[in-house]
C-alpha cells in the first residue's frame, strides 16, 4: 500500500508541474493577458525560465521516480513559496531599477496620482499605428508654447487621447489648430487613465503660469466611472488600480480603487504579481467582452451614472471657478448620451462644446478611412491615429472661427474651414496625406 501510495505521490506531483509548465505557456498568456499580442521581453524570460523547471521537474520525478514522502511534498510547496517571493522581490527590483537609471513616461505622484515626465522623447513602432516619433517638454507636456508670447495662448488638457502616444509629434489634434493658424501658441498636457478632476489639478497648477486665452477641454466617456470612486471600484475595465484623488464631499481625497474590501484588497495592493495579473486579467476581460460590462453599464440606468454625473457638475464648477472670464471649448470623444450630457453640463456653465466629433471620425471610418489602430483589417486599439485627429482638429478649428474664439487668418496652406477633412476624398491611407498638403 505504501508503495502504492509512493506512485500516486510520484504521478500526481509530475503530472502537476508537467501539467503547470505546458498550460502556463507564453502563447496562452500572451493571448489572455496582452490586449495587442505584445509581452515585454523581461516577462516572457520569466515565463519561460518558469516553463522549463516545471517541465523539467516533471520529467525527472515521472522517470526517476524518486521516494516522495509528505515532508518533501511540504518541501515542494515551501519551494513553491520561496519561488513566488523571490519572483516579487525580482520585480519589486527589477521596477527600481528601471525608474532609476531610465527615463520613464510616467511618475507617481503624491498629488496627481501619476504625471507624465518631462524632456522624454523616443521613437517606437505601435503595432496598428506604425512607426511614432514621442515627445514631451517643460512639465510633462507634449507641447509646450512660449508663455511670455503676445499671441493667443491654448491650454489644451485631456486623458489618453490628448497625449495621443500613438500618433506622432506635430501630427495630434492641437497640431492641426497651430499648423492651420500660426498665431497661437499650444499648451497641451494629456495622461493615460486621468479623470476630470486631475485635469482640473493640472489646469491649476499651470493656470497662472500660462494665463491662457483658451482652455480646450476633451471628456471621454469613461471619465464618469473613473471622477466616481465606488464605480471605478467595481468597473473591471476602466479601473486603473493606482491611487488617484477624487472629489469626494466637495474636498479632494486620494483613495486606491479596491475592487474588494478586507485583508485581500490589501494584499493585492501590496503585491507587484497580483497587482499584474489582476490588471492585466481586467485588461482581457475587457478587450473579450468589447467593453461590454462598462459600456452597458454607462447608461443612465446605471444607480451609480447620477452620482457620477453631480460629481463631475462638481469638477467643472471647480474649474469655471478657477478660469474666471477665460472662455472653454470642450467636446467629447464618446458620442451618444454621454456627449449630450457633457454638453449639458457645459451649457449650464457657459462653456462651448463642439457636439459630433465621434460622428464624424465614424462617418469616415465607414468610408474607409483608417482612423484607429488597426491591423490586418481588424482594430486593435481604438484611439485615433493622424487621420483621426486632424478630423478632430478641423473641426474645433472651425467651430473656434465661427464662434469668434479665433479670427480667420489665411496661410500658405490651403484650408476648407466650412467641412475640414470630411470633404476630402476618401481613400485608404491618408494619414499623411492629411497633414503634408
Amino acid at each position: 500500500m505504501n508503495s502504492s501510495l509512493l506512485k500516486n505521490r510520484n504521478l500526481v506531483v509530475s503530472l502537476l508541474l508537467l501539467f503547470v509548465g505546458l498550460l502556463c505557456n507564453e502563447w496562452l498568456l500572451i493571448s489572455l493577458f496582452s490586449h495587442d499580442g505584445y509581452i515585454v521581453p523581461f516577462k516572457l524570460y520569466l515565463i519561460r525560465t518558469f516553463n522549463i523547471l516545471c517541465i523539467f521537474s516533471g520529467l525527472l520525478i515521472l522517470v526517476y521516480k524518486p521516494r516522495i514522502q509528505k515532508k518533501a511534498c511540504l518541501l515542494i510547496v515551501f519551494m513553491l513559496l520561496i519561488s513566488l517571493f523571490m519572483l516579487e522581490g525580482g520585480l519589486r527590483g527589477y521596477f527600481y531599477l528601471r525608474n532609476t537609471f531610465t527615463d520613464q513616461k510616467k511618475e507617481l505622484s503624491t498629488w496627481f496620482g501619476w504625471k507624465t515626465n518631462p524632456s522624454i522623447s523616443y521613437q517606437a513602432r505601435i503595432r496598428g499605428y506604425g512607426l511614432i516619433t514621442y515627445s514631451t517638454t517643460h512639465h510633462g507636456f507634449r507641447v509646450w508654447g512660449d508663455e511670455n508670447s503676445a499671441r493667443k495662448k491654448f491650454l489644451v488638457l485631456g486623458d489618453s487621447s490628448t497625449e495621443a502616444a500613438q500618433v506622432s509629434d506635430g501630427k495630434t489634434y492641437y497640431d492641426m489648430i497651430k499648423k492651420h493658424h500660426d498665431e497661437v501658441e499650444i499648451f497641451a498636457y494629456g495622461a493615460g487613465g486621468y479623470s476630470s478632476l486631475q485635469e482640473y489639478m493640472i489646469l491649476d497648477t499651470y493656470f497662472d503660469t500660462i494665463k491662457p486665452d483658451l482652455v480646450i477641454w476633451q471628456f471621454d466617456g469613461n471619465d464618469l466611472i473613473n471622477n466616481n470612486l465606488n464605480w471605478e471600484s467595481i468597473s473591471k475595465g476602466n479601473n486603473n488600480h493606482m491611487t488617484r484623488p477624487y472629489l469626494i464631499n466637495g474636498e479632494i481625497e486620494h483613495h486606491y480603487p479596491y475592487q474588494s474590501k478586507g485583508f485581500f484588497s490589501r494584499f493585492l495592493e501590496s503585491s507587484y504579481i497580483l497587482r499584474l495579473l489582476n490588471v492585466h486579467i481586467a485588461l482581457f476581460s475587457k478587450t473579450k467582452r468589447e467593453r461590454g460590462e462598462d459600456s452597458q453599464a454607462l447608461t443612465m440606468a446605471n444607480p451609480l451614472f447620477a452620482k457620477s454625473t453631480q460629481i463631475t457638475r462638481q469638477i467643472l464648477q471647480k474649474v469655471k471657478h478657477r478660469i474666471g472670464d477665460t472662455p472653454l471649448l470642450a467636446f467629447s470623444i464618446y458620442g451618444g448620451g454621454i456627449e449630450s450630457l457633457y454638453k449639458q453640463i457645459c451649457q449650464d456653465l457657459s462653456f462651448h462644446f463642439v457636439s459630433g466629433v465621434t460622428d464624424a471620425v465614424i462617418a469616415q471610418k465607414n468610408q474607409g478611412l483608417i482612423v484607429t489602430g488597426m491591423e490586418a483589417g481588424q482594430e486593435i486599439d481604438s484611439h485615433f491615429n493622424d487621420a483621426g485627429h486632424a478630423i478632430v482638429g478641423g473641426m474645433l478649428l472651425e467651430y473656434m472661427m465661427r464662434a469668434g474664439l479665433l479670427e480667420s487668418h489665411k496661410q500658405e496652406r490651403s484650408f476648407d474651414l466650412n467641412r475640414p477633412v470630411l470633404n476630402r476624398p476618401v481613400k485608404r491611407n491618408m494619414k499623411n496625406d492629411l497633414f503634408d498638403n
